[in-house]
């Protein structure tokens, strides 16, 4: 149900509601609160565990804070499952008339920007339909630097218009680029999800000789599939394994997830003639 102005409570139960009922990958809470953040942070972290179905998030910060107190709420969720958008923007209504949106309506931005391209496409340089950005005391272009350093999804300005600075998470515990980029954390996501959806087709089956070898083929084949569909990069054939435990089975596996592509550096030789 929905209602104009939800008790912070009220999300809790939504996504709980979301668990148990729908197959969704990407998830936003319409509200500014730290508190839903953290439920959704918490939610995110469930359905990589008990919940088998991986999803992620983005969150809007309080609208007007200061660069520091936004890292301070990114630093606080600190979740490869959660992406985090301080900015306020303007936008052209559906009669042409601009408006001034918060930080959670740029989250809904972001999640509709990925949820409309292929899995593991980065949402670096990816341009959003708005005409200005609000800061307190802080500039997104020259802060570009600064806002990735502190977890921070930004939004700044070129030539062309407003684009995605990078799109990174929350996560900071250590410089691990899956963890720290939408992308690749959605790659990872993916993969698993898809995975898990093929071999749990077997459950049911009487565990005889040759079922593990079975359940080998069909994930040889799922991932080979991921490869060649741009879910994940690589994965290594020769660390794929079936452990019988005998009511349950266990895939061990090695596979590489889909990067980012965030700098392209340029190396150029001077000479006076080539010959």
């Amino acid at each position: 149900t929905e209602e104009a102005n939800p008790a912070v409570a009220g999300y809790a139960t939504a996504l709980a509601t979301l668990t148990k009922a729908f197959d969704i990958q990407i998830v936003t809470v319409l509200t500014q609160d730290a508190t839903a953040h953290g439920y959704l942070a918490t939610h995110c972290a469930t359905m990589a565990g008990t919940g088998e179905a991986e999803c992620n998030g983005w969150v809007g910060c309080t609208e007007n804070s200061t660069l520091t107190t936004i890292r301070d709420k990114a630093y606080g969720i600190n979740s490869r499952h959660v992406a985090l958008v301080g900015q306020s923007f303007d936008a052209l209504d559906w009669n042409g008339v601009k408006r001034t949106y918060g930080p959670e309506w740029l989250a809904v931005v972001c999640a509709g920007i990925q949820a409309g391209t292929p899995v593991a496409t980065p949402l670096t340089h990816k341009y959003v339909k708005i005409v200005d950005t609000h800061e307190n005391n802080w500039n997104p272009n020259s802060d570009a630097d600064t806002m990735i350093r502190y977890s921070i999804c930004g939004i700044s300005k070129d030539r062309i218009g407003y684009r995605i600075e990078r799109s990174v998470t929350t996560y900071a515990t250590d410089d691990n680029p899956v963890f720290s980029e939408v992308s690749a954390n959605e790659s990872l996501n993916t993969s698993i999800r898809d995975l898990r959806a093929f071999v749990t087709s077997r459950i049911g089956d009487a565990n005889t000789a040759g079922l593990a070898e079975l359940v080998k083929s069909i994930a040889n084949t799922r991932l080979q599939n991921q490869v060649d569909g741009g879910i994940i990069k690589a994965y290594d054939q020769d660390t794929l394994n079936v452990v019988d435990l005998g009511d349950r089975m266990r895939i061990d596996v090695k596979l590489a997830v889909v990067e980012p592509l965030n700098f392209i550096l340029i190396n150029a030789e001077v000479v006076r003639n080539i010959s």
